[in-house]
């Protein structure tokens, strides 16, 4: 039995370090991403901007990149620690976290595409070609949409993770709330108005409520780690 909750420790370490990685790369991915601005008017200006900008672009896809792989590494950890509390409930979870870790990765690929697009055709500007201007707006137009839909899944995991929370796992209360009020409004703010401050404000807030879980996990499997296994009780009701 000693044997078993010493396993369930380690994994539970492992599950807050993947959770609070997952945040930090998703922080960093978002306010570090290449701000594509739609074209109203002058295409050439939208595109002659972006040419000009190949390094923070390639920056910003590295980042997708690894977010979408931190994501996929945390979703096997996710669902092995937290089927014993979330019966069902994981598996939906799980689906969220994979679509959220497909879509940050193929915003990197897509990224990357424009990034060779662009070197393999300097002179796009000096002589402009409609079916590469065209091609280059179709991947824009799907990294947005990619991004929107990977932030919705984002916010729904992070909503039912939380509503979860409140009976057997005991997640830690303040971040566990936080984030269950932040992720509809994320989620509904996503498809409203990105740019908004209520938008900006429930993500940060989203972000800040899993790092106090994750630490808090972490934290958790420590101060366990070192305390004697025969001292402590091991019930359904309470954390093992």
């Amino acid at each position: 039995m000693s044997i078993k909750r010493s396993r369930f420790r380690k994994i539970e370490i492992i599950t807050g370090f993947f959770l609070t990685l997952s945040i930090i790369s998703f922080l960093l991915a978002f306010l570090l991403s290449f701000n594509f601005s739609t074209p109203h008017g002058n295409i050439g200006d939208d595109i002659d901007f972006m040419l000009d900008s190949l390094g923070r672009l390639k920056i910003s896809a590295i980042l997708w990149l690894i977010t979408g792989s931190v994501n996929l590494i945390y979703l096997p950890v996710y669902l092995v620690f937290f089927q014993r509390f979330q019966k069902g409930i994981h598996i939906f979870n799980g689906a969220m976290i994979l679509y959220v870790a497909f879509a940050f990765f193929i915003i990197g690929i897509n990224e990357l595409e424009i990034i060779k697009i662009a070197q393999d055709k300097n002179d796009l500007l000096a002589a402009p070609d409609d079916e590469i201007i065209n091609t280059i707006l179709t991947i824009v137009k799907q990294i947005k949409f990619l991004l929107m839909s990977g932030i919705t899944a984002f916010g729904a995991y992070a909503t039912v993770l939380c509503v979860s929370g409140y009976g057997e796992l005991k997640l830690p209360f303040f971040g566990q709330s936080v984030t269950f009020l932040a992720g509809p409004v994320v989620i509904a703010f996503t498809w409203i108005n990105m740019g908004h401050i209520l938008m900006t404000t429930a993500l940060a807030i989203l972000w800040t409520g899993l790092l106090i879980i994750g630490v808090r996990l972490i934290n958790w499997g420590l101060k366990k780690e070192k305390q004697n296994p025969e001292n402590q009780g091991f019930t359904p009701s309470s954390r093992p």
